[in-house]
């Protein structure tokens, strides 16, 4: 499969059984325009959608009793779709829900997507 290239930085962790798939099929009757964030909490990853990373945070925040920081996110005409995509993917490192314990090489490679946020 040939990812579109907003999400080409992430072809390197694309499972084989979904090489072949045609990108819009996974991606079929997905299409709502969010944000996909990146919070992190020590080893740990959550990769989730939000229209306001910023606010999710917070509301993330308040059931946490360690810090929590907003790694980065970046925005998607297809967020719930491509969250879907990136957690199938990803699920050899799923801890719990969407919580992940990634190493660091796949981290940088979500680093590469992120816009600047304050």
């Amino acid at each position: 499969m040939q990812l579109p290239s907003r999400l080409a930085h992430l072809q390197p962790i694309i499972p084989r059984q979904n090489r072949n798939k045609p990108v819009s099929e996974l991606l079929a009757g997905k299409t709502e325009p969010m944000a996909i964030y990146v919070v992190q909490c020590h080893e740990f990853v959550k990769i989730g959608i939000a229209a306001n990373p910023h606010a999710r945070l917070a509301q993330l925040q308040v059931g946490c009793p360690y810090k929590l920081t907003l790694a980065g996110f970046w925005r998607s005409a297809h967020a719930i779709g491509e969250e879907e995509m990136i957690h199938s993917f990803l699920d050899e490192y799923r801890e719990r829900g969407e919580w992940f314990k990634l190493p660091q090489p796949v981290i940088d490679l979500f680093a590469a997507r992120f816009e600047k946020h304050a």
